[in-house]
């Protein structure tokens, strides 16, 4: 595992993370000892970074993580969510507080190394940097100790970038908005949060399973994330994964690390053997340039 500094937070992570929504499957069907043992599996192989959020597996997310870090020594970084509950969004001051507490119990925690503002765009600015709002109740619990970094996540990079430009983030994470079939967020947001020296965390790095163990599916179906363009690029982008000696999956996630600016991506899953292809990722070569400047010329 390759590490890499998240940014003005100073911590180094490993540049493969574990993204929690699947941990439990998609109904919850998998018993938590079950379920943290990919968290185990992730840990040994040097992950030191795991993404969650209460919304995950109707908080089951949470306390599979919770269980499986209990007897862990080494630093783990875990990094849980606000605003996005399972039944409802919940921006207000007293709602952020409320579900700190809740993640605290369920992850089995004294603090949290990153509390994250889940979905922007439903947020919206106003509840966000509002009197009483999302912001004004994070930055109190990080004055208390409760919290040592806070970010923000969403699909709306128009809106992230005005947020990273308050100087108010320590980290940004969005998902499918740049991976090797849509480009948005590398073109706007990447750039003004390396420059703000705020971490870039990639979460569904493999578009939602397009890139991955969904593709047939992704592609029949065509839910709205999938366009007919990104279909299109799919039998390009195998080939030349094919002729680097990669999945489709590993290929995408080496794309990405090829951009130095990208703290850690964080694949979801739960199986261990697919963290262990992830990581192995990490641990083998990079992209040429040329390379990485092919894939750029699809778009």
């Amino acid at each position: 595992m390759r590490y890499r500094r998240f940014g003005r937070l100073g911590w180094q992570v490993g540049e493969v993370g574990l993204g929690g929504a699947w941990l439990g499957g998609r109904e919850n069907e998998i018993p938590i000892e079950k379920a943290a043992e990919t968290v185990r599996v992730a840990l040994e192989l040097g992950v030191n970074y795991i993404d969650t959020a209460p919304a995950y597996g109707h908080y089951y997310s949470e306390h599979i993580i919770g269980y499986a870090l209990e007897d862990w020594q080494e630093k783990v970084y875990v990094a849980t969510k606000v605003g996005r509950l399972p039944d409802r969004f919940d921006y207000t001051k007293d709602g952020v507080w409320r579900s700190l507490e809740g993640s605290l119990k369920r992850l089995r925690r004294d603090n949290i190394d990153l509390l994250q503002i889940h979905e922007s765009e439903i947020a919206g600015w106003e509840r966000i940097f509002g009197k009483d709002g999302a912001l004004e109740a994070m930055k109190e619990l990080r004055s208390q100790g409760l919290i040592q970094g806070i970010g923000i996540t969403g699909a709306d990079i128009d809106l992230m970038v005005q947020a990273v430009e308050t100087g108010e983030f320590d980290s940004v994470l969005t998902y499918n908005r740049y991976d090797l079939v849509t480009q948005e967020a590398k073109l706007k947001l990447v750039s003004v949060a390396a420059e703000h020296d705020v971490a870039v965390v990639l979460g569904s790095p493999l578009h939602m399973g397009l890139l991955g163990s969904r593709k047939e599916e992704l592609v029949r179906e065509r839910p709205s994330y999938v366009t007919e363009e990104m279909v299109r690029k799919l039998d390009k982008l195998e080939e030349m994964a094919e002729e680097f000696g990669d999945s489709l999956a590993q290929f995408a996630l080496r794309y990405l690390l090829s951009d130095s600016r990208i703290s850690v991506v964080i694949p979801a899953t739960h199986r261990p053997e697919r963290v262990a292809e992830n990581v192995a990722v990490s641990d083998g070569p990079r992209l040429p340039e040329e390379l990485v400047k092919e894939i750029e010329s699809l778009w």
